[in-house]
């Protein structure tokens, strides 16, 4: 059973699922259950495939499920292709707008694990080193952001909004050279030029703390500029400790560390959502500026 879940990498689908909640409730003001559900499902197809299509890279990284993965490939591609035919027609009692926004997304998603962008010949997006990384970030404000905006009207202003955009997008990069680290091994053996394998673990980490410093001049200056207010500013508390559990376990950085920085964002992101519905039930000011 966990390695049938690990699989699945449902600790990103999780962490999606509760950014889904907490950035649909921000700029919309309400929750869309149908962008969550949708957000999860199209997550769960992105992992899913890209599991089934980088067994060597897994192995190589020792990967939790590979061997599932080896031993039943066939059966797998055959769920995977079942999970996606549902949701696609399951979109039939949705906008329109929403369908064409998944059909992009997923395609995008899949591009990660098949050869499907045409640049010199057909290739992936793993192979377009730093690309893929901001492309990814992308795929997250796609499901995160953009789901629930084509179902709700939106509530924040313009500005307000892209204001979490930029912010959440250097922010999701970090998670994605973090993973690259823990890859390093295995890519360089499929020779995937990774962000890491091309300028090497010390420029990537340097990266990654200019990316936390610029989310946190994100955040600074839209409050002192008045476009955001003190719910918007503890996003603040993640950007420490990412930095700290980093710093902290960056000599041993391996799958388990990946994993567990990534519940950690999830709870975070859950202890916000829950504290904001607890906030506005006793009636309290929605925001502080």
């Amino acid at each position: 059973m966990s390695e049938l879940l690990s699989i699945t990498r449902y600790h990103i689908i999780i962490v999606a699922g509760i950014a889904c909640l907490v950035f649909s409730k921000l700029i919309t003001g309400s929750e869309s259950i149908a962008a969550l559900l949708f957000c999860g499902i199209d997550w769960f197809l992105i992992n899913f495939l890209n599991r089934i299509t980088d067994l060597k890279e897994d192995m190589i990284n020792n990967i939790s499920g590979v061997s599932l993965v080896e031993n039943h490939r066939n059966v797998l591609l055959k769920a995977f292709y079942l999970v996606l035919a549902f949701s696609l027609l399951a979109a039939y009692f949705f906008p329109v707008r929403l369908l064409l926004l998944r059909i992009v997304t997923l395609f995008t998603g899949f591009a990660y694990s098949l050869p499907l962008v045409p640049l010199k010949g057909l290739v992936r997006i793993t192979d377009l080193s730093f690309f893929k990384n901001f492309l990814s970030a992308c795929l997250f404000v796609s499901t995160c952001f953009f789901y629930p905006l084509v179902l709700n009207q939106q509530a924040a202003g313009l500005v307000y909004t892209l204001v979490l955009i930029v912010f959440f997008i250097l922010f999701e990069i970090t998670f994605e050279i973090l993973y690259d680290l823990r890859d390093e091994e295995g890519d360089i053996a499929a020779g995937i030029p990774t962000f890491v394998v091309v300028h090497g673990r010390y420029v990537a980490m340097r990266l990654v703390y200019t990316l936390l410093f610029l989310s946190a001049l994100v955040l600074i200056a839209a409050f002192i500029t008045g476009y955001t207010g003190v719910r918007e500013l503890l996003f603040l508390f993640a950007l420490i400790v990412q930095l700290g559990y980093f710093v902290w376990h960056r000599n041993h950085w391996q799958s388990r560390e990946c994993i567990n920085m990534t519940h950690l964002a999830s709870l975070q992101l859950l202890v916000f959502y829950l504290a904001n519905r607890a906030w506005m039930y006793f009636n309290l000011p929605e925001n502080i500026f």
